[in-house]
């Protein structure tokens, strides 16, 4: 996720307001089109424990990763 923070069209702090939490409900709040969601599955390393979904399915939960830009969290 770090390599896309400064690609993201909303800007990094949009992706680092989640950072080692739960995203799904942000990301399916916002809309995003069928390439962000395309986007997005490159960066999916696992699942979190309780997710229902499958892999590769646009309800997936998502989980930003405290690492990114050194594991500072807003």
């Amino acid at each position: 996720v770090t390599s896309y923070l400064n690609e993201h069209p909303g800007g990094p702090d949009d992706i680092l307001e989640y950072a080692g939490a739960d995203a799904t409900e942000a990301f399916e709040a916002i809309g995003h089109s069928p390439l962000a969601r395309k986007t997005l599955n490159k960066f999916e390393v696992g699942r979190m424990q309780g997710a229902t979904s499958k892999p590769g399915k646009s309800s997936s939960t998502l989980a930003v990763p405290t690492t990114a830009y050194g594991g500072l969290r807003k």
